[in-house]
């Protein structure tokens, strides 16, 4: 890499990490995650100027960036799906036990705490996260029943289960808000 392309990959990358990295904290809907990419980004364009020749770094750095951020999410839906289907195993051989009625009244009263908090949402915000846990419907189908874009309920989606989780006991959100596998379309 010459010494001219360093330079105007390092101005284009200083220039633009304040816009991106709010752009990615806004994508990813966490502070640590989006500098963990962003990191990586500015990893990963170096990488690739030793060898190759770049004409336009600004574009380079945001498609890089949109690149990373999509394999985040996606990485994300892994681990949700993962943790969901072993959940369910688990659920499944309780089920063969039965809870106990102390354990149905507590399940209850959780159900009933994250329905209440669920109602305390944003309206969009709320009515997107029911469409898709409760009904299951897709990001796709939402938007369209909203008149939003995709990108929108996706950070609805987001911004209801920061909010839920954050308001609920440890431990309860990973046991009431996924409501079922379908609500985990992207």
């Amino acid at each position: 890499m010459g010494s001219d392309q360093g330079q105007r990959l390092e101005a284009a990358f200083r220039e633009n990490r304040t816009i991106l990295r709010k752009w990615l904290i806004g994508r990813l809907g966490d502070v640590t995650d989006a500098d963990d990419v962003l990191q990586s980004v500015y990893l990963r364009i170096w990488t690739y100027a030793e060898t190759n020749e770049i004409e336009h770094p600004r574009a380079l750095i945001f498609k890089t960036a949109t690149n990373l951020a999509t394999n985040e999410l996606v990485s994300r839906r892994r681990r949700y799906l993962r943790t969901s289907n072993a959940e369910a195993d688990e659920v499944e051989a309780v089920r063969a036990v039965g809870p106990t009625p102390e354990e149905q009244s507590l399940l209850r009263e959780d159900i009933q705490r994250a329905l209440a908090e669920i109602g305390n949402l944003k309206p969009k915000v709320r009515r997107a996260f029911e469409l898709s846990r409760l009904e299951g419907k897709t990001y796709a189908e939402i938007a369209g029943l909203l008149g939003v874009s995709e990108s929108s309920v996706e950070k609805y989606i987001i911004e209801a289960l920061r909010i839920l989780r954050a308001r609920l006991r440890p431990g309860e959100g990973a046991k009431i808000l996924p409501f079922s596998a379908a609500g985990a379309r992207v």
